[in-house]
């Protein structure tokens, strides 16, 4: 029998979630339909409500946020939907200073992200300038020498608080955790918060100024790279942007201080920064302070990447106890039972497909139910449902590594594979699912060398 899809707006207490709408939208992975509930509900609070007349009877009026701490969940959820579309500047510019504690954990995790994004953009830029540099015979002891060439990666991918692990895999350990976290980070189009014209201007000919760099590279790669030709008095920065690994130095210090554990936004960014940082158990750590199901949930992830089904099972007997039909309940319990396998892997199905029958297919929900196909050996199906993904978002990286998987198992011809793979490189360079594969390519090719063809 199938379990039920969350998708009523009552929690177990039985009282309306006002914000249900949103949170939903965002666990199941629609995060444009988030950003969009949560657009409406804001213009609802902003028209205001001073009479209790036909508005009283309308049922919208039970929809609008009662303070402002549901005000300020909103915007949480909003943003992180942002995160998750990796429209990093809009979260930068919009939240500021003064904004509230939970808003400013969201800014955090959006200056991790995008300085990653920054230098990665910035290396590139650098590459093409250093492309032209040539150290002088007469200063390099004779000769021309040309700087080596910087290989540049975007950002890994990113999906929202729930995303699965690398869906389609045979084990959990080969399951590579999409990067973003749980509002896992995410690449995409490159936005400069503050003046991204003086790298990008069109008119500007050559490559940019030295002074550019600094927006978007840590001072040490830059001093390293460019003092082998540029005098270093033109090489001070204007701007020092904080660098991810400062943010994480940062995050540390605040986590050794008294931590405020109802702040269960902060917990969700402090982890998903150490989740990025491929620093599992701090992750852990910080999750196990919070007692919420989106704490427990990314708990219930970070142990199935782990190996942990033991564990994992524990956790998500806590969230079952908590409220069994919450979304978030009920994909953790997809997830383990993906895990688990066996007749689980039926259950598994059910849940994801009631969710995307009943709200709707988003690539997280069509990628668990591929999974749940490819599992149980059902290849046609699979090819059906990761096609249906495909057409959503043809660089979605976690339909294209089940893809991978899937023409393997179908004996496809191997340039439809490869097509697969070139697709997830160009996309994803940095993706965990790339830099395995080309670590084991390159242990193959030093195996090589050790043997030499027989006569």
């Amino acid at each position: 029998m199938a379990p039920p899809a969350p998708c009523s707006a009552s929690g177990g207490s039985g009282e309306v979630d006002e914000l249900f709408d949103v949170k939903n939208a965002f666990y199941i992975g629609s995060y444009q339909q988030c950003i969009n509930e949560a657009q409406r509900v804001k213009v609802r609070r902003l028209r205001g409500w001073g009479t209790l007349g036909a508005e009283a009877e309308d049922a919208s009026w039970w929809l609008r946020p009662s303070s402002l701490e549901r005000d300020v969940e909103r915007d949480v959820f909003l943003y992180r939907a942002y995160l998750a579309q990796r429209k990093y500047g809009v979260v930068l510019d919009e939240i500021k200073p003064s904004s509230a504690p939970e808003l400013q954990a969201v800014r955090m995790f959006a200056e991790y992200l995008a300085s990653d994004s920054r230098r990665r953009v910035g290396c590139s830029l650098l590459a093409g300038m250093l492309a032209q540099v040539h150290v002088n015979s007469a200063s390099a002891g004779g000769g021309c020498v040309a700087l080596p060439h910087l290989c540049v990666e975007h950002q890994p991918d990113a999906a929202g608080p729930v995303a699965p692990l690398h869906l389609g895999f045979p084990r959990p350990s080969e399951w590579a955790g999409r990067e973003a976290p749980w509002d896992f980070g995410a690449p995409g189009p490159f936005h400069h918060p503050g003046r991204p014209s003086q790298l990008c201007d069109a008119s500007q000919r050559g490559p940019p100024p030295i002074s550019a760099l600094w927006n978007f590279l840590d001072q040490d790669v830059v001093m390293t790279l460019l003092t082998l030709r540029f005098p270093r008095r033109l090489l001070q920065p204007s701007v020092s942007p904080k660098c991810g690994d400062g943010i994480v130095a940062e995050l540390d210090r605040e986590m050794s201080r008294s931590v405020d554990v109802t702040n269960t936004t902060f917990l969700l960014m402090a982890a998903s920064i150490y989740f990025h940082n491929q620093n599992p158990d701090a992750a852990l750590r910080t999750l196990h302070q919070g007692d919420s199901l989106e704490c427990m949930a990314m708990t219930v992830q970070i142990l199935l990447k782990l190996d942990r089904l033991d564990l994992a099972r524990k956790e998500l007997k806590k969230m079952q106890d908590q409220d069994e039909d919450a979304t978030l309940t009920q994909l953790a319990t997809a997830w383990v039972s993906l895990a688990v396998g066996g007749e689980k892997l039926q259950d598994a199905y059910y849940i994801f497909q009631e969710m995307a029958d009943k709200c709707s297919s988003t690539l997280l929900l069509l990628n668990g139910q591929a999974a749940c196909h490819m599992a149980q050996g059902r290849w046609e199906a699979a090819e059906g449902v990761l096609q249906e993904a495909l057409d959503k978002d043809s660089g979605h990286p976690e339909t294209l590594i089940n893809l991978i998987v899937l023409s393997q198992h179908l004996g496809k011809p191997p340039e439809v594979t490869n097509r697969y793979l070139s697709q997830l490189k160009d996309a994803h360079r940095s993706h965990p699912f790339i830099k395995e594969y080309q670590a084991k390519e390159n242990d193959f090719d030093r195996l090589v060398l050790h043997y030499a063809p027989s006569a």
